[in-house]
């Protein structure tokens, strides 16, 4: 076969990408190959025009490597990424070579070989990013660890810091009332000194439970029902310090039914959220207003919004913003901010996103479902719904309960008795009560015995949970509810029925 021949069919059927350059290190051939690699043309890439193929944040490295070859007359290897509006973008290898003619010394062009990594970078990247995740998770867990040992450390010699101090002030106050009129300067002097050490502390303690936030996350023991208006609230009085004089901050705090959340969690999401806003502001001046606001959504739902007037977030970046590890800050940040705020919302059955991304500002709306029950009159050609009070302990089968009523009942949920008596104190009724059978604060039968002093009617429309085995106690006691018995492993659709049976007592 004719040489030339020969390599024209090497260059137009191998498997690889083939740039031709002459002794001056300009592009004079690309074959489709490259092209296909490097998202260009072969047009294009003559001259220094295939430089343009490179991703801009490797171009620097590329043009010094491949210019020192060859002035050198070396061969190299070079790994670059693609530029391309691909993300992840593309990778590839390229070895660069010297030709001379047969026989002499003398360069006569050069011979770029490239091959597409992508497959082998990307692989080598998602390692790299494995083994950050779990030395961070270690450092992170560390970190949790210790700040929970700090906080309790303290907070015992803060309690006793606490009742030292009220001692001295009710001492104080009892030598001025023996004294009266007579008491000196140094006495009303020493009084002020006590209450500042107290609101001191109180700082103190504010500090601890911040930190306490850092802790590793609790179970499903730390789940109760709260207001996401007190979150919020501990989360602004701790990093007021932040705002400064210039940073405006709006409440717009309209009455929520409380959520099903841990509130530690809840405040770990709120505190995310606010520094980002913060720093957002801190990052284009300094001065702007935060508006945090808090409304009953469409569906019932109770939702939170955190608004910044700062630059905004560009749409790629809004795309990954709740990826771990991805962060636009500088070396130092984890990126698992909103991540990890993200899942703790995820979890709670809610719903964490970036509801506006403008030039000007930012909004994150968080949804959480709501616990309480929200008002349901009566209204033309629509029943209304029953309102059902749950009283179980155990966390997953109490949401597994709300989860089979659906949406045909108003549900709310208790996971302590104490907490549910308290809510019939304050005058709630329900429909229908279901009392799991295994409780721990009070027993069965005390749940009863308490809800038939607070309102009979009331006790006439309570049902059990059944299922799981009790203490023979509670198996006396539930001996005289047979009708009110509501089998653990009955169907969605029987458990709404078995309700409906309760209620209709």
């Amino acid at each position: 076969m004719d040489p030339d021949a020969l390599r024209l069919f090497a260059a137009t059927t191998l498997p690889v990408g083939l740039l031709a350059f002459d002794a001056a290190g300009l592009c004079v051939h690309a074959n489709e190959r490259w092209s296909a690699q490097s998202r260009m043309s072969a047009e294009r890439a003559r001259g220094r025009g295939w430089m343009d193929s490179v991703h801009a944040a490797d171009r620097s490295r590329v043009e010094v490597v491949t210019a020192e070859a060859m002035g050198a007359g070396a061969e190299i290897s070079v790994e670059y990424r693609v530029a391309s509006d691909e993300d992840p973008p593309a990778w590839v290898l390229a070895q660069i070579g010297p030709v001379r003619q047969e026989g002499k010394s003398e360069i006569t062009g050069y011979v770029a070989v490239t091959f597409d990594i992508t497959s082998r970078a990307r692989a080598e990247a998602e390692r790299r990013t494995l083994a950050q995740r779990v030395a961070l998770a270690d450092r992170l867990a560390s970190l949790g660890t210790l700040s929970a040992g700090i906080g309790h450390e303290i907070n015992n010699p803060l309690a006793a810091l606490f009742m030292s101090l009220d001692h001295v002030s009710a001492r104080l106050e009892a030598v001025k009332l023996e004294l009266g009129v007579a008491a000196p300067r140094t006495l009303v002097e020493a009084e002020t000194v006590v209450r500042e050490a107290r609101i001191a502390a109180d700082r103190i303690g504010r500090i601890v439970r911040s930190v306490m936030t850092l802790a590793p996350p609790r179970d499903h023991d730390s789940t109760r029902e709260c207001r996401v208006q007190d979150a919020i609230d501990r989360v602004l009085a701790m990093s007021s310090h932040a705002f400064g004089a210039r940073i405006k901050l709006v409440r717009d705090f309209r009455p929520t039914p409380r959520v099903l959340a841990d509130p530690i969690g809840l405040s770990q999401v709120f505190l995310n959220l606010v520094v980002n806003a913060v720093e957002a502001i801190q990052s284009s001046g300094g001065t702007g207003t935060i508006r945090v606001a808090t409304f009953l959504g469409d569906q019932g739902e109770v939702v939170t919004e955190i608004e910044d007037d700062g630059p905004g977030v560009e749409p790629a970046i809004a795309k990954r913003i709740f990826d771990p590890f991805f962060t636009t800050k500088p070396p130092g940040y984890t990126g698992l901010g909103l991540a990890v705020s993200h899942e703790l919302v995820r979890g709670l059955g809610g719903a964490l996103e970036l509801s506006a991304a403008t030039e000007r500002g930012a909004r994150f709306r968080l949804t959480l479902p709501a616990a309480e029950l929200p008002h349901d009159p009566d209204t033309a050609g629509e029943a209304r719904r029953l309102r059902v009070l749950v009283i179980e302990e155990e966390y997953g089968l109490l949401i597994a309960l709300k989860r089979a009523f659906g949406d045909r009942f108003l549900v709310a949920t208790e996971r302590d008795a104490p907490t549910a008596l308290a809510r019939l104190r304050r005058g709630e009724r329900f429909d229908a009560i279901l009392v799991g059978a295994i409780m721990t604060d009070l027993s069965v039968s005390e749940i009863y015995a308490a809800i038939a002093m607070l309102d009979p009617a009331q006790a006439r429309r309570v049902a059990f949970l059944t299922g799981l085995p009790v203490g023979s106690e509670t198996e006396q006691f539930l001996e005289g509810f047979t009708d009110r018995l509501v089998p653990l492993a009955a169907r969605p659709d029987e458990l709404q029925q078995a309700i409906r049976e309760v209620a209709r007592r």
